[in-house]
């Protein structure tokens, strides 16, 4: 069984540490040790879509329809090739910057909706 409680009663954050946000209704962990995150449900999974570009050979940065809050929480696949995350890619606001413009014709997709 999970550990359960309101917001105020969160323990302080260990990493790998799962509990039941009674408050909330959200089960929430701690991945790094120091800060709580909400998980994601199956019920939360149908809000997952994506964002179609085409290179044109000069353009880097395209706008995307949502705001992600970091590279991580987004995968980005061009021609159907995975991209790494601040390798490949880096995120401003709604805007994915590429660092060099895909060749003309390149599909690139954004996919989002993993994350809270």
């Amino acid at each position: 069984m999970l550990p359960t409680g309101n917001t105020a009663a969160r323990p302080s954050p260990q990493e790998g540490v799962i509990r039941f946000n009674t408050e909330t209704s959200e089960y929430e962990v701690s991945k790094d040790g120091s800060t709580w995150t909400n998980l994601r449900t199956d019920a939360d999974a149908a809000d997952v879509s994506k964002d179609i570009f085409s290179g044109d050979g000069s353009t880097q940065s395209f706008t995307m329809s949502i705001t992600p809050s970091d590279e991580n929480t987004i995968v980005v696949y061009v021609d159907g090739v995975m991209q790494e995350p601040d390798q490949n890619y880096t995120i401003s606001g709604t805007t994915i910057d590429f660092g060099e413009a895909a060749h003309d014709g390149a599909r690139i997709v954004v996919m989002h909706g993993f994350a809270d």
